[in-house]
């Protein structure tokens, strides 16, 4: 067990810190923080307790009732169309991003978690703009695109205040090789690329878990904003463009950061097969994406205007358990978060543009310790067209207005592997949910539900097979 634990682990990290980049759904934010949440349109405020809570309500953690490993793969496939002049068209690429956590209780009311995780990323890419409308030779195609990548490490630690409700913070780091950006803008030809960008960052996450009753529990959070520095570019010029050759090093981009944000989320056991959720989020792009600017060493920046307007996520889930016990799990849900992107701002670089979802998921035990998590999302085209005082026509439309169309394919595949016990310290002090769970389960209802129809003692029913007896 050791040594496969090992191996895991190895595995895990490998990909961790080779992973690619993947397109994100709620802005610049995956809709989901993991395979499992993602199954139910991406809620994760008011959910069972899971070694990732960290990434979404850390004060889930409190709940656990024994150490658990998580480690999941997301395989993410953009679909993209561009219309106008320019005659572009979407990139068919595959992009993976990975997440590794895991979270144990300390005692009957502490609890801690440790995680690398995705928290945001994404990529954009179009190749054939046909370059001839806007001063080049004729026949001269190039590509256009951006990518950026937001992986974190995040300790996290929750507290029970009583055996129903908890408190949670998580600390969100990211530097170095766990953040990166590059775009590239005809950068063969007559515009330029940005590449090697490298940065630190850092945000709090505060979250609230709530057991209002054995069927019924909140969850909220809010996290900040997240501050990054992003620097150490390379700028290089294509051999059409002015400053042909043209190298600068030292380059840094602000503008990037990520939303402070906040939200509040219910889950609700309808009866032993079903569990609904709901949730809500408010993103406050407003704040932090006004403009993106890159920032050589000397001279003045090129700037991306993006006046993008704050986003209100709404998702709708459900769980669904076939034999009223935790051994298969289906998941099913929608995610909508209109388009924060006006259309005087509308760039393929940075279109974030895509606002429904539907999603599903599956969860399997394979043993008492080890359980098998998938899911799928999709999200459904969204198109969307500059207005004519757009400043990015000329670049990007040979100077009349263009469409860009977004949607996207989500898979993802993962372990939880649960390791250990809470001791028996904890087990003497059962939290009120669980005893009225297991009270839940003996009751008649639940039998009939799950089970055969039961054999009753009913005098009536007595009375008949006498009278059939003689």
């Amino acid at each position: 067990m050791t040594k496969l634990l090992h191996m895991l682990l190895l595995t895990a990290t490998t990909l961790v810190c080779c992973a690619s980049l993947a397109l994100a759904s709620n802005g610049m934010e995956n809709i989901a923080t993991n395979v499992r949440t993602m199954g139910a349109g991406g809620a994760y405020l008011a959910v069972e307790p899971a070694a990732v809570a960290m990434s979404g309500n850390p004060a889930a953690l409190a709940f656990l009732k024994s150490g658990e490993l998580y480690f999941d793969v997301r395989l993410f496939e953009p679909v993209l169309n561009y219309t106008g002049l320019m005659n572009a068209t979407g990139k068919r690429e595959h992009f993976a991003a990975p997440n590794l956590a895991y979270g144990a209780p300390l005692d009957d009311r502490w609890a801690w978690g440790l995680g690398v995780v995705t928290q945001a990323s994404m990529g954009y890419a179009y190749k054939d703009f046909d370059l001839s409308l806007v001063g080049a030779p004729p026949g001269t195609r190039d590509s256009a695109g951006a990518k950026f990548r937001f992986l974190t490490v995040t300790p996290a630690v929750a507290y029970k205040l009583s055996p129903r409700t908890s408190v949670g913070v998580a600390y969100n780091w990211s530097s170095g090789a766990t953040d990166e950006q590059s775009y590239d803008i005809f950068g063969a030809t007559v515009g330029h690329s940005l590449s090697n960008l490298g940065g630190k960052g850092q945000s709090v996450r505060v979250g609230l878990y709530h057991q209002a009753s054995c069927d019924t529990t909140w969850g909220a959070y809010w996290r900040s904003r997240s501050h990054l520095e992003v620097d150490g570019g390379r700028l290089t010029f294509g051999p059409f463009n002015p400053a042909a050759g043209t190298v600068v090093d030292g380059v840094s981009v602000i503008g990037g950061d990520f939303p402070e944000q906040y939200g509040l989320g219910v889950s609700h056991r309808f009866d032993p097969r079903w569990t609904g959720l709901l949730e809500w989020r408010h993103l406050k792009w407003a704040k932090v994406k006004q403009n993106v600017r890159v920032q050589p060493p000397v001279g003045d920046p090129i700037i991306f205007p993006m006046n993008w307007d704050d986003q209100d996520v709404l998702i709708a889930g459900a769980e669904y358990r076939p034999d009223c016990s935790e051994d298969t799990v289906w998941r099913f849900g929608t995610n909508y978060a209109a388009s924060p992107v006006p259309d005087n701002t509308l760039s393929p670089m940075f279109p974030a543009i895509t606002q429904l979802h539907f999603t599903a998921g599956y969860e399997r035990a394979l043993s008492d310790e080890l359980r098998l998590v998938s899911a799928v999302a999709y999200g459904v085209p969204n198109e969307q067209t500059t207005t004519a005082d757009n400043p990015l026509n000329g670049q990007f439309g040979g100077g009349q207005p263009y469409s860009v169309s977004v949607g996207s394919w989500d898979f993802g595949l993962g372990l939880v592997w649960k390791i250990g016990d809470r001791g028996e310290e904890c087990d003497e002090d059962v939290a009120p949910c669980d005893e009225c769970a297991e009270d839940a389960q003996a009751e008649p209802a639940d039998s009939e539900m799950c089970d055969e129809a039961p054999v009753t003692d009913d005098p009536a029913n007595a009375a008949k097979d006498e009278l059939r007896t003689n």
